[in-house]
């Protein structure tokens, strides 16, 4: 596999800045808030994998974040069809092999906070150990 870089900060604010002057405070604001969420739940910790900032419990993988704008979440495949079917303007299977695994992704831009919010926790659940995800009912 080759190892793809991160995009340069300053060439991702370009990008934006020239197609949608008045999201780049958004992008950059819920980025913040999903990095916080992510980091508040139970035993996560942030890391990179190929580039890309992601988000485990131990190494477990549960979310990425690879671009401005996108959240990949670990599902289970029923997980990722049922949401498909409920938020198919924001939810799209990644191509190819991950996606038929359950990974999805969620334009966070078009998503209410109680969709990334319920999405971020059962990513987290999907692959947390079972006496951390008891110990913390509430996730």
């Amino acid at each position: 596999m080759q190892n793809r870089s991160v995009q340069p900060l300053g060439v991702a604010i370009s990008c934006l800045l020239a197609n949608r002057k008045n999201r780049v405070t958004l992008f950059f604001m819920l980025t913040d808030e999903i990095e916080k969420l992510a980091l508040s739940l139970p035993g996560t910790e942030e890391n990179a994998h190929f580039g890309t900032r992601d988000f485990r419990v131990g190494k477990r993988i549960f979310m990425s974040l690879p671009e401005a704008g996108r959240a990949v979440f670990k599902f289970t495949p029923d997980q990722q069809r049922m949401l498909l079917e409920m938020e198919p303007g924001v939810c799209a299977a990644v191509p190819g092999g991950w996606g038929d695994k359950g990974w999805t992704s969620l334009y966070f831009v078009e998503a209410d906070e109680d969709l990334i919010r319920q999405s971020m926790e059962t990513a987290w659940r999907n692959v947390a150990p079972k006496s951390l995800v008891k110990k913390n009912g509430r996730h």
